[in-house]
């Protein structure tokens, strides 16, 4: 059998276990899944042939499971497999998994999931570029309808900014006939909390349920139903008729799975309360696919955050501070609008984990991260930088706004003692400022942070616990004072004058000290028992005035009178250093070609 996309099915006359809905740009296509292994590909002997570049002969095998639904193995593919975005060696599918075989997006459903319902709530969302958070006309009858949407808003969403709006639309949804939903709560499992539960969404509760104390009295009813995966009622503090759905974000394949640490994981439940609510095993079943997509979602935000957040200080990390640096740049550029950054650094950090131990060093890090957060605006950013270094990202600032900000947050430093210790810390801050004319580029971002960083040396030479603001002009004032002490360096090795001998190479006389002996490691070897180990020292001095230092008793004549302790030395004298008589010249040139 092949689908008008031109893709074939082998034909079977027993019922199918269940369907893929092939997505993408254009009509639905339903494809059903036959009984027994079903093979994946784009060879004609597979059992389900699709044809794309992207897809391996033998891409993948559906095998059918006692629990309904299948186990999806990859055959070895070129491309690999993926389901729900995550490439997978092998998965057990659930209602509603998105597999990706290639270049084709397959909506797995079960046998018992009508291809139908899922066609009519998926339509109107395929003929729309942007997904809507409120369900379409056709779809707002059932509860059974209204559940198969949620369920595939969750399965398309997956970013944290989605996650508020995105329960928010649940909620709106369960308030309305026929569910008639009269109190929500949605708790999350937290070891960190005193009742074992975090609240993560709340719709008439009673007001102390933000509090995680209060959510005590449901932990044995979630943790029966997450042990026995089932829908369960009983009398909660949300009323008398709640219902608990259980929601686990991770399925434990195989023993390997169950032992293994899964970062993310996400278990907690879906708790409801309605005087008049009933629930079939129909919507049962729904309402326990809809909480497995709440918990991937909040599983995936989790995850997100701890890949871009600094786990001590819970300010984002360096790499996602440097992300948000380079956006706010870009559109600093892009809308001629001011951009300021604040490097802040502790001053003498080091002291306080020498003398009250790190655990005293990493209060006193969250108490800063604290106060830094405290003075920014929502629309400012701050990050760890490293260390005890911060960064502050402010968007729409000047460089005059940037350092009030500064100065009130040094304020708030000297305001109150730190830590357990009650420790006074202070910082020095460095301000630069982006008019709104850098390129959004790594090098726009290289150069704001290095205007910081050399505004924040400026504090630190003047004293520390202060502020200082970026200045050009003492940037280039620096620029020139280090190429003039480059050049001075160049020159300095470059020799002025040369003592050249017919007994050896000639020696270059740079400025500073030359050393002459016996030693190897003399810059003048002169290897000869004639010559004490550390024999003299040349020094030539920056107006080109050149010395001789004698170390030894004897051994060294100048113009054929001995030298007892110094003498200066002129160009064209001769030089005797035990049996070694040298030229001093301005050029390397023999001593029998000077003559």
């Amino acid at each position: 059998m092949t689908t008008p996309e031109g893709h074939a099915q082998a034909p079977s006359t027993d019922p199918p276990l269940g369907h893929f809905v092939l997505l993408g740009p254009g009509e639905l296509t339903v494809l059903p899944i036959p009984t027994g292994s079903v093979t994946v590909g784009r060879d004609d002997s597979c059992d389900l042939i699709l044809e794309g570049v992207e897809v391996s002969r033998r891409h993948c095998q559906l095998d059918f499971q006692p629990s309904g639904w299948h186990r999806v193995v990859d055959l070895g593919s070129t491309c690999g497999l993926f389901v729900n975005g995550s490439p997978v060696e092998d998965a057990d599918l659930q209602p509603f998994d998105r597999i990706r075989v290639g270049e084709f997006e397959l909506l797995y459903l079960d046998s018992r999931t009508s291809p139908d319902d899922v066609l009519r709530v998926l339509a109107p969302q395929e003929q729309s570029d942007l997904p809507s958070l409120s369900p379409p006309e056709q779809v707002r009858g059932s509860l059974r309808e209204r559940l198969t949407w949620l369920t595939l808003m969750f399965q398309e969403l997956r970013s944290e900014d989605e996650l508020a709006p995105l329960l928010d639309a649940l909620v709106d949804e369960l308030f309305r006939q026929p569910a008639c939903v009269s109190r929500i709560v949605i708790v999350s499992l937290d070891e960190r909390t005193a009742s074992g539960l975090r609240a993560v969404k709340l719709r008439d509760a009673p007001p102390d349920h933000v509090r995680a104390e209060a959510l005590a009295p449901y932990m044995p009813l979630v943790r029966r139903a997450l042990e026995e995966d089932q829908v369960l009622g009983q009398e909660t503090p949300l009323g008398p008729a709640t219902v608990c759905v259980p929601m686990r974000s991770h399925r434990r394949t195989n023993e390997r799975e169950r032992r293994r640490y899964q970062p993310g994981n996400t278990r907690g439940a879906l708790l409801m309360s309605s005087p008049g609510m009933s629930l079939n095993g129909e919507e049962k079943r729904l309402f326990q696919i809809l909480a497995r997509q709440i918990a991937v979602l909040l599983s995936s935000v989790k995850l997100q955050r701890r890949a871009t957040t600094d786990s001590l200080t819970t300010l984002t990390n360096r790499s996602q501070t440097e992300q948000i640096l380079r956006d706010e740049l870009s559109h600093s550029r892009n809308s001629r609008t001011p951009l300021s950054v604040l490097l802040i650094d502790l001053d003498d950090f080091k002291a306080v984990n020498d003398t009250y131990g790190h655990e005293a060093g990493d209060q006193v890090l969250r108490d800063v991260a604290m106060r830094l957060r405290c003075t920014l605006r929502l629309t400012d950013s701050a990050g760890r930088w490293g260390g005890e270094e911060f960064l502050a990202v402010l968007p729409g600032t000047d460089a005059f706004g940037a350092g009030m900000v500064a100065e009130k947050f040094l304020h708030e430093l000297r305001a109150t003692p730190m830590g357990s210790h009650g420790l006074s810390v202070t910082a020095s801050v460095g301000v630069a400022c982006n008019p709104g004319e850098a390129p959004a580029s790594a090098q726009g971002v290289a150069t704001l942070l290095r205007s910081a960083d050399q505004a924040l040396y400026q504090a630190k030479e003047s004293g520390k616990d202060q502020f200082a603001l970026f200045d050009p002009a003492r940037r280039q004032r620096t620029l020139e004072r280090t190429q003039r002490l480059q050049l001075r360096r160049r020159h300095r090795r470059a020799p002025v004058a040369w003592l050249v001998c017919d007994q050896r190479d000639p020696a270059p006389l740079p400025l500073g000290y030359t050393s002459v002996g016996r030693d190897p490691a003399s810059d003048v070897c002169l290897p000869s028992e004639g010559v004490s180990q550390r024999h003299g020292v040349i020094r030539v001095t920056p107006r080109g005035e050149i010395t001789y230092q004698a170390c030894s008793i004897g051994g060294t004549v100048h113009n054929g009178a001995p030298v007892e302790d110094h003498v200066r030395l002129d160009l064209g004298d001769r030089l005797t250093v035990g049996p070694y008589e040298f030229l001093l010249t301005g050029e390397p040139v023999s001593a029998g070609q000077k003559d």
